[in-house]
């Protein structure tokens, strides 16, 4: 279904509202909120906030399991980010010797960004240090290995990532931050974003303590401040949706369902 639809005004109504109307709320409460949406619903949410960067993590795609036999699979938890640089770039300031994957909390989703290159930042071992931990799923904006190990984790840990390589980060790239700010680990990190001369799609941060969500149509992250809006607005755009979409299934053209359910014809 489009994301491109014009928005009926009680959803206008719920994207302006100022930050400071939405409640203060834990990660459980949030997830419950976002719970019943899936990544298209809540892209479709994001991109009519006032000054959103959609919130898409571009070309990052269900690894393990596979998406063939598990396409029910979806995520949703606080972000506890990585940050990967080349490693020409680390200095001794900027290190940890306690290795990242030992220091990421129970329940969180691992989002690991590297720099472009051939080699993966995340395989079977790490893997298996994060089932011990009880983390959620791991989100790589990267390259991943091992891929039978990952598939042996099935369901219970999954991953998600650009694409695999059989090269580990060594000698390429080590754990650190891009502006020498910490270590690289529980901070923040920029996904970049998508350009063409057509699309100019922005970069977007993820921040620890962001929401994830993620299932076989991608990922998308949501800040705890815009949970509340977001889960509104998903509720006003797949009411109107799952009406267009009984409209249709019945013979009715889709300019007919749009202009009845969406109020206006579909901008494509």
């Amino acid at each position: 279904m489009s994301r491109f639809h014009p928005l009926s005004s009680t959803v206008k109504q719920i994207a302006s509202l100022p930050f400071y109307w939405i409640d203060l709320m834990d990660a459980n409460e949030a997830i419950a909120l976002l719970q019943p949406y899936s990544s298209c619903d809540i892209s479709d949410a994001l991109h009519r906030l006032p000054s959103s960067d959609f919130g898409q993590l571009t070309d990052i795609h269900l690894i393990s399991p596979s998406p063939l036999t598990h396409p029910d699979t979806r995520i949703c938890g606080p972000a506890f980010t990585v940050e990967f640089v080349k490693s020409h770039a680390i200095t001794t300031s900027t290190t940890s010797k306690l290795h990242h994957m030992d220091r990421v909390p129970e329940n969180s989703v691992v989002v690991i960004k590297a720099p472009s290159g051939p080699n993966a930042v995340f395989g079977g071992l790490m893997a298996a240090r994060a089932m011990a931990l009880g983390v959620k799923a791991v989100v790589v904006h990267g390259r991943v290995r091992d891929r039978k190990e990952l598939a042996e984790y099935g369901s219970s840990l999954p991953v998600f990532a650009n694409g695999f390589s059989t090269l580990g980060a060594s000698p390429f790239m080590k754990v650190g931050s891009s502006d020498h700010i910490g270590d690289g680990v529980g901070g923040s990190v920029t996904v970049p974003g998508y350009d063409s001369s057509d699309i100019g799609y922005p970069a977007v941060v993820v921040a620890t303590g962001d929401l994830i969500v993620a299932d076989i149509d991608g990922v998308v992250r949501v800040p705890i401040c815009h949970v509340m809006q977001i889960a509104q607005i998903c509720k006003q755009l797949v009411t109107a949706d799952a009406h267009c979409m009984d409209d249709i299934k019945t013979g009715r053209s889709l300019t007919d369902a749009f202009a009845e359910h969406r109020k206006r014809p579909l901008q494509q």
